[in-house]
């Protein structure tokens, strides 16, 4: 999750993200949503836990870093960055 570093309501966002990583939050996600926790320890069918025990090998989370982008060619690289960016920062 990510607050827009121009959202109009930061606090919104933040109370959200809180929410989403509080263990009232977390338990909704290993839930019947099937949105899946994030935080180590839960209890559900969708645990982190639950998720990789079903998944082992198959399922791997995989982390955004500049690790992810070396086989990329420059166009799609910058084409990669010029998405994100507008994702995670659009202009008005």
């Amino acid at each position: 999750m990510m607050i827009p570093r121009d959202a109009p309501y930061p606090e919104l966002g933040k109370a959200f993200v809180d929410f989403a990583l509080s263990a009232e939050g977390q338990a909704i996600a290993a839930g019947q949503t099937a949105l899946g926790s994030v935080v180590p320890g839960g209890v559900g069918e969708w645990s982190s836990e639950a998720i990789a025990a079903r998944g082992r090998g198959v399922i791997q989370p995989i982390l955004l870093g500049p690790a992810l982008l070396v086989s990329l060619d420059q166009q799609r690289k910058r084409r990669f960055l010029d998405t994100w960016q507008e994702i995670v920062s659009p202009k008005p």
